[in-house]
């Protein structure tokens, strides 16, 4: 899977693929989630154009830890200033993004 860059546009088809192998990669690791934004508003009905997938995962800063190497093994872009917070002294109540 190639990896997706923030802010570049992506084909609707490409998008649909990226979202189920992100989903994917997550249910296969017994990862708890919420898909929120505006795939979230496109579920309940509301039209929305989107192009990236957000979710907040329900994981220990120790499960953070290795799931953030393990999208970054997987084709994720890994940024240090989203995936780790908590690197730069901003508490993150327990949450990563991906």
């Amino acid at each position: 899977m190639p990896v997706v860059e923030a802010g570049v546009p992506v084909a609707q088809s490409e998008f649909d693929d990226f979202c189920r192998f992100a989903f994917a990669f997550l249910d296969d690791r017994g990862t708890r989630y919420l898909v929120v934004d505006g795939l979230a508003v496109m579920v309940v009905g509301e039209p929305r154009t989107t192009a990236d997938a957000d979710a907040v995962v329900f994981v220990s800063m120790a499960e953070a830890e290795v799931l953030i190497r393990q999208a970054a093994e997987a084709g994720f872009e890994v940024r240090e200033d989203v995936e780790r917070p908590w690197a730069h002294g901003i508490a993150c109540g327990g949450c990563s993004t991906l």
